[in-house]
This record gives C-alpha cells, structure tokens and sequence, in this order.
C-alpha cells in the first residue's frame, strides 16, 4: 500500500501481510482489516489525507500528476476521506 513519502525521498511503499480467515458459517475466505487503511484500499488514511489537502490548495490534475496517479483515483481519496470523515446519520 502507499504510504507519505520518508524525508520527501520519492514513493513509500508498505509491504503488509494480510491474514486470510474464514467465516465459522459460511465458510467465506476473507482478509482482516487494518485501522490505518480502508477496505480494498491500496493506499494508507494518512497518504489519502495528504493528498486530500493537496487537492484543496491546487485542482486534481496537478495532484494526480504530481503524485503520479490518475485523476480518477485522486477523487476517490477525496469522496473516501469526505465519507470517513462525515458524522453517520
């Protein structure tokens, strides 16, 4: 998953083992969750937040092509974040 850069020295990159289980009734495989990186995300809240704040100082396609990402995915990060950081109703 991708992580902040460490001292501004290009892409970080986490190498995270996910443990795989099944459901007791079922019998579905699935993956356990991590607290610092949401569902089916390959990216970490912290690294999606950076460029959140990016995205409100600057437009998305400065963003993404600084980052080296598509704009598509730089939107994501914003309605993910928006999303994670709005009360439930």
């Amino acid at each position: 998953m991708r992580d902040l850069p460490i001292s501004h020295y290009g892409q970080t990159w986490l190498r995270v083992n996910r443990r795989q289980f099944k459901c007791a009734v079922c019998g579905k495989p699935f993956s356990e969750d991590f607290e610092f990186m949401g569902a089916r995300r390959s990216y970490t809240d912290r690294y999606a937040e950076r460029v959140v704040q990016q995205v409100v100082h600057s437009d998305s396609a400065n963003v993404a092509r600084h980052q080296g990402l598509s704009e598509d995915i730089v939107w994501s990060m914003v309605e993910y974040m928006s999303a994670k950081k709005s009360p439930s109703t």
